[in-house]
Order: C-alpha cells, then sequence, then structure tokens
C-alpha cells in the first residue's frame, strides 16, 4: 500500500464496481479510437471481411493490384511488414486519358480511394525520406492522403547508415558468388540494429538525445565513423514532424476496429521464397513475408482474419539470386520477361523467368493456409500452343515427383517434372466475365486449383484495376459483394447529414442512433443490440432478450434432448427471445432452429470457416455469420447473448459450461448460465462446480450465475428480467436433472 496520504483511497473499492469502471473506461478508448474512422459501409451479405493478401512465389505476383481493387470494400488498408525494398504497382484507367500508374514502397495500397485509411504497420521499417517522396507524389497526382494516413509510433526507421551498411556488405565484405542481391535500401542492417535493441522508433525521434545514443551504438556496430553519427541526428531531426504528426497506437487501433466488426485489409509484402525463416536461406529478406507477419506487425490477432488471399502469377520468376527449378535462361525466358515487362518495381533489375512451378506454390499455399488464390498476369499466356506446368522435381537417384524443399543446395540438385497443358489462341484483352474467358484458360486454373487444393477466386488477365475477373461464387465474390442501396428516408423521417447513422455488425447502435445496413435479398443484416430491443422492421418476434444456446449438432442424440431442443425453440419463439446459436441444421441444433423459426422467431448462426466448408452450417438462415474459428465463435456468441442457456448431450457441453464459469471469473461476461433439462445429465457437473466453491475457487456469486430448470418454460423464466444476477449471498439452485 501506499504510505503517501495525499494519494488518499480510491473512491471506487468495490470489486465490481472497479470492474465496472474498468470496462467502461476501455469501451469509451475503443469509441475514441473508432471516432476517426469514416462511417461503416453497409454491406449487403455476411460479416465484414478481415483480409491479407500474400504472394505464392517470391513477392511480385501483383499483391499491390490486388490490394488496390479490394480497398474499397475495406475501411483500413494495413501495411504489415517489409520496407521500401518492396514495391507495389498500381494501374487503373479512369476514362480520362491514358492508364494512371502509381508505385509505392511505403504507403498502403488502395490510397487512391477516397475514405480508405491507410496504416502502416509495427512490423514496416519506414524510410522517412522515401515516404515523404511518395506522400509529395500522390499530393501532386491529386490522391492527397492528409489525414488519412496513420503511421504506428513503433515502427523502426532506416537510417542513411543502415543504406552505408548495407552498400559496404554487398559490395565487398561477401564472397564470391554469396552475395545476396539485397535492394540496397539499408532493410537487413535496420532489422541487426532492431534486434540488437539500438534500433530508432518513430516514437524516439522525439528524444533527439536518445537517437544520438542509439545511433553512436549502430555505428559502432557497423565498424562506420564516428562522424556518420551527427549527420543521421540532423537527417531524423528534419523527417521528424513529418514522423510525429502521424504517429498512433495503430495496434490498439486495430484491436478495436477488428473487434467493432469494420472491415480491414491487410498489405503483405515479398513472398515466403524469401522468408527469413522459412525461405531459401541466405538468399532471404530479413522479415517475415509469410502470414504470421499480420500479428506480428499489426499486433491483431491471426485468427481473426478470415480471408487469405493469395496472388500467384501464372509463371515463375524471381529477382536476385538464389535456387530456380523452373528457369528459363534461353528464347522461352526472355519471352516472358518481354511480355510481362518483368522487371524490379524497386530496383529495375531484370528477373529471371520461366515455366510455373507448383510443386513450390503448393508449398507456399501450405505454409500460409490460403483459403483462396488469384492467378495473375494470364494475358501473358495468350498466344501459346502449349503452357508448361511444373509438377514436382527430379534428382539424381529419385526420379520423382520430389517436393520443393527451400534450400539451396537440394534445389540446385533438382530438375522439373513438367505437365504441358492446352494454351489458348485468342486473346484474353477483352474479356469481362468468367463466361469471355476460353475455356482452355479455364481448365489451366482448375488445374492450378486441384494441385493446390485450393479454390481460384479470380483472374487477372492484364495490369489496370478492371483487368480482374472474380470467379461467380468464390471467396473474392463474398469480399468484393455490392454495398446495398441507401433506403429512400420516408416521410417524417428527414435524415440528419451530419450523423453518421452506420453501425458496425455485432455493435450496439448509441442512444438514439438508427441502422443503415439493410438486409441483402438472401440474408438479413446482423442482430445487433439495438433490434434486440425490438426496433421495428426486423421481423422479430416481439422484444426479449437474446440467448446463446449450447446444444448438440449430432444426428444420433437422444430423441428427449432433441424434444427438449425443439421445445426450447418454440418457447424462444412465442416469447420474442431472439437465439444465438452454432448453426447447425440437425440433431438438438436443428430441432432447436427448425421450431424457432417455423414458430416465427428469429435465429442468428454463428459458425467456424472449417465446419461451413465441411457442409455442417445451416445455410438457409438469413443471419449466417462465419468466422475463424471455434473460439471465436464463442465470443461472439456471448457478446451478442444476454445469457446462455446450455442443453444436454451437446458435444463439448461441458468444456462450454466450465469456460462460461471461467470468463464469468475473469470478468469477460456476467451472464447467467442455466442448465435446461430434467434427466439427471448435469448432476456430476453441478458437483464439481459445488466443490469448487467450496475449495473457493470461484466465489458464490459466480456460481449463483448458473442455475438450472427442468422445464423449457422454466430455463426462459430464469432469463426474465431481474433475474440475471442473484444478489450476493443466494444460494445457488442445486440441479436435480
Amino acid at each position: 500500500m501506499s504510505d503517501n496520504a495525499a494519494d488518499g483511497p480510491h473512491p471506487l473499492t468495490d470489486a465490481h464496481t472497479l470492474l465496472s469502471a474498468v470496462r467502461a473506461r476501455r469501451a469509451r478508448t475503443c469509441e475514441d479510437l473508432l471516432a476517426a474512422l469514416p462511417a461503416v459501409k453497409p454491406r449487403d451479405r455476411g460479416p465484414a471481411p478481415v483480409t491479407w493478401v500474400g504472394d505464392l512465389q517470391q513477392g511480385d505476383g501483383g499483391k499491390g493490384a490486388m490490394v488496390d481493387r479490394l480497398a474499397p470494400h475495406h475501411d483500413l488498408v494495413v501495411r504489415v511488414q517489409g520496407g521500401d525494398n518492396a514495391g507495389h504497382t498500381v494501374a487503373f484507367r479512369d476514362g480520362r486519358g491514358p492508364a494512371t500508374v502509381l508505385k509505392n514502397h511505403l504507403v498502403p495500397s488502395g490510397m487512391r480511394h477516397p475514405g480508405v485509411v491507410g496504416v502502416i504497420g509495427n512490423g514496416v521499417l519506414v524510410n522517412p525520406e522515401t515516404l515523404a517522396g511518395e506522400l509529395a507524389d500522390l499530393d501532386a497526382r491529386g490522391f492527397a492522403v492528409s489525414g488519412r494516413l496513420l503511421l504506428s509510433d513503433r515502427a523502426h526507421l532506416v537510417l542513411p547508415l543502415h543504406l552505408r551498411a548495407d552498400a559496404r556488405q554487398e559490395d565487398g565484405d561477401r564472397a564470391d558468388g554469396e552475395v545476396i542481391g539485397t535492394t540496397r535500401r539499408g532493410i537487413g542492417p535496420a532489422n541487426v540494429c532492431k534486434y540488437n535493441r539500438t534500433g530508432v522508433r518513430v516514437r524516439d525521434t522525439a528524444d533527439l538525445d536518445l537517437v544520438r545514443d542509439r545511433l553512436r551504438l549502430s555505428a559502432g556496430l557497423f565498424g562506420l565513423p564516428p562522424s556518420c553519427v551527427d549527420d543521421d541526428v540532423e537527417w531524423v531531426r528534419a523527417h521528424r514532424d513529418l514522423l510525429l504528426s502521424m504517429a498512433a497506437d495503430t495496434t490498439a487501433l486495430l484491436g478495436a476496429a477488428v473487434e467493432a466488426g469494420r472491415p480491414v485489409l491487410f498489405e503483405g509484402a515479398q513472398g515466403p521464397l524469401i522468408d527469413v525463416d522459412h525461405g531459401i536461406y541466405p538468399y532471404v529478406t530479413t522479415s517475415p513475408t509469410v502470414f504470421h507477419s499480420v500479428p506480428a506487425g499489426t499486433g491483431v490477432d491471426g485468427a481473426r482474419v478470415r480471408h487469405r488471399v493469395g496472388v500467384l502469377k501464372a509463371y515463375q520468376t524471381m529477382v536476385g539470386n538464389g535456387g530456380f527449378v523452373t528457369e528459363e535462361t534461353g528464347e522461352l525466358g526472355a519471352l516472358l520477361r518481354e511480355r510481362g515487362a518483368e522487371s524490379g518495381t524497386t530496383t529495375g533489375r531484370p528477373r529471371r523467368c520461366g515455366w510455373l512451378d507448383l510443386a513450390h506454390a503448393h508449398w507456399s499455399a501450405e505454409l500460409n493456409r490460403y483459403t483462396s488464390v488469384v492467378l495473375t498476369k494470364l494475358d501473358v499466356l495468350d498466344g501459346f500452343d502449349r503452357i508448361g506446368v511444373c509438377v514436382g522435381y527430379r534428382r539424381a537417384g529419385d526420379d520423382g515427383p520430389l517436393p520443393f524443399r527451400p534450400e539451396e543446395d537440394y534445389l540446385r540438385s533438382c530438375t522439373p517434372i513438367y505437365t504441358h497443358l492446352p494454351g489458348w489462341r485468342t486473346s484474353t484483352t477483352h474479356a469481362r466475365d468468367y463466361a469471355d474467358l476460353p475455356a482452355e484458360l479455364t481448365a489451366f486454373a482448375g488445374f492450378v486449383s486441384a494441385y493446390l487444393g485450393v479454390p481460384v477466386s479470380g483472374i487477372s488477365k492484364g495490369p489496370h484495376a478492371d483487368d480482374l475477373i472474380v470467379v461467380p461464387g468464390g471467396e473474392l465474390a463474398e469480399v468484393m459483394a455490392p454495398a446495398p442501396e441507401a433506403p429512400v428516408p420516408t416521410a417524417g423521417a428527414a435524415a440528419d447529414p451530419g450523423r453518421d447513422t452506420a453501425v458496425a455488425p455485432g455493435r450496439a447502435a448509441a442512444p438514439g442512433q438508427d441502422q443503415a445496413a439493410a438486409p441483402g435479398p438472401d440474408r438479413a443484416a446482423p442482430v445487433t443490440a439495438a433490434r434486440r430491443a425490438g426496433d421495428p422492421g426486423t421481423g422479430r418476434a416481439g422484444s426479449g432478450p437474446c440467448v446463446a444456446v449450447f446444444c448438440g449438432a449430432g444426428a444420433g442424440t437422444d430423441p428427449r434432448h432433441r424434444r427438449l431442443a425443439a421445445q426450447i425453440g418454440a418457447e424462444c419463439a412465442r416469447r420474442g427471445t431472439h437465439i444465438v446459436y452454432g448453426a447447425g441444421g440437425v440433431g438438438m441444433m436443428g430441432a432447436l432452429s427448425d421450431a424457432a423459426l417455423e414458430g416465427g422467431g428469429t435465429v442468428t448462426g454463428i459458425i467456424p470457416r472449417s465446419l461451413m466448408e465441411r457442409e455442417f452450417g445451416r445455410r438457409d438462415l438469413h443471419d449466417l455469420r462465419v468466422v475463424a474459428s471455434m473460439h471465436e465463435r464463442k465470443a461472439l456468441m456471448y457478446d451478442l447473448a444476454d445469457a446462455v442457456l446450455v442443453l444436454p448431450g451437446g458435444y463439448g457441453t461441458f468444456d462450454e459450461l466450465f469456460e462460461a464459469v471461467t470468463w464469468t471469473q475473469l470478468g469477460l461476461h456476467d451472464k447467467p448460465v442455466v442448465l435446461a433439462g430434467a434427466s439427471g445429465y448435469f448432476d456430476p457437473l453441478v458437483g464439481l462446480l459445488d466443490h469448487a466453491l467450496t475449495a473457493g475457487f470461484i466465489t458464490p456469486d459466480d456460481r449463483a450465475l448458473v442455475r438450472h430448470a427442468a422445464t423449457a418454460g422454466e430455463a426462459l423464466d430464469l432469463l426474465s428480467p431481474g433475474r440475471f444476477r442473484p444478489a450476493a449471498g443466494t444460494a445457488p439452485d442445486r440441479a436435480a436433472g
């Protein structure tokens, strides 16, 4: 305890009161963070996308162009990692003249679209001079991003001494044949300082004495003259106003945005072939380039990223040194290089070219677990009679087909095993829809998808934004679903032009705030707290609470338990109690949802994508939400519901109940848990809870949250207002069934 009388006792001393105050403070902080973002964009269907765009090759497959195409469907575009050694090219036509080409190295792609907020994450290495030049170029071209670009205050800087160290290493410190072929942008040395704890972050530039100390240590590390320290301090002084004007706690912002259901797009740089841990070492960059760079470079939980879109060029390219099994050094390689304009965006160096290496792409798909693939630059292959595809390797003593392994000595000992697919003799230039594509091209895409075990969701047959063809029913079609038209205000309901009316899915509207997002043709808009309060036009049966129901999905569950589930569903519909459940269509889940819907009730289904892909989800639900994981499903169910109802016989029911109690102890929710049924199913579990209470592992209040009801009616009676939390000291119900 503090001995300082001036501290005094905190005016809030009760544990639950303090907890409420902490939660309120957290909520205000989130609201403040989100206040700077644009109004929520209404979606035609499905939850707001959280998307990552990565590469299946070295990194020049067209991520920037893909991000630019997806940016209008997201609120934030976040550059995740790398530095100005990565160049992203965007080309588009606006009908007013020749195509516009933008080449960025640090500014996230897609910033040409109004209303998109850009974020440079903590995993990015920032050269302030490059950043200033890009901002000036965008401004001169009429794409001002002032006020729309945020920079992580924890991002490390690339300084002039890092460029000097990089050049010296490439020019003289390596033996012949060991030159990596870096971009000489100082990225490697900057990462050395970062992990040596002598780096300079954006936030550090506010203290030039601290900067000087860090620079002195770094100069000594690289054997550079002391004079470079003073030069670099002045260089930092010249750029720090720009850096600090954009600096923000982007980890907190992105966490709040994802939690609020805002659509967020993460932009990767480079590709897995040069990942520092998983690539062809030592011919790698010094940053992570695979999917785990997203949580590391932004602070956002990787499980929240539902869409992992990988770009895959229809042939293979590589810049710099390292093993390249399908490289063509003759006429074919030169033709691909010429037709594809294959030179590095950052260095201008010509790229090495060859046929597509699917053995390598499969390794990349397994490593990153892409949810779909976009094939790019297919127009380069227009007119070929046959198109080569590498399906594996052979080496001395083993005819294969051998898989890809990211080891230099292994790759240099391998030769490709090709299959040749029929080419398409026609041009794809004028194709605008999937049906316009040549049959040979769609067959090529089908072969790639079958080999990788990943669906192809898009085909790009040119460099411009409108050269993307979306595969009907694919992942891109879901992410890029057009926003619904704004509803026409009714008489007497004049809109307030100064007020944003859209609310993120799953979040409560502010008092007096309307919901702007209209339901799509095949799916109702997500249920929110405002709708649970009975706002008109939602199709709700009444204005009762929302209950999360945990029950079994197996077809072989006990008939008594299925009958109880049906009774719960019917009773919820009768009382106007909204149901949130696991989206199953058979067993107890099917009985529950069938009875609720037949009675005119409303149901929200939440299911992990992996289960949805295995056809376990009930696809006819108007409000069906597909999430990344079981954990995210539980969290969303707890968030939406006012109480938890647990039925007997469900797979994992005991686990669900223990987790509910644990979450209560941790202060993550304080919602009642009602056990339904009189079969004796819960007796062992209730005994364990009573033992936990006696042993002091849970409090009386926590134990009192878990109640028992023998029938559906009794269960819902316990959820009526005023009975959510028994008063402290109330004896908990002893479950008899």
